[in-house]
């Protein structure tokens, strides 16, 4: 029997869900929190759909 890993994260917020999805879909916004903090990004491209690109 093959053994699976799995590494799981969760983020919880208390936000009301379009905000949610503004944040993680829009670049200006994505580009202020995506990563460690101090880290800093540039997104370059960003498809929402299947088989899309998420460029940073």
């Amino acid at each position: 029997m093959e053994e699976k890993n799995e590494f799981v994260i969760i983020r919880e917020f208390n936000a009301p869900c379009e905000l949610l999805f503004k944040m993680w879909t829009e670049p200006e916004h994505l580009n202020n929190w995506w990563g460690p903090k101090g880290f800093k990004v540039r997104t370059e491209k960003l498809e929402l759909k299947p088989g899309g690109t998420f460029l940073y």
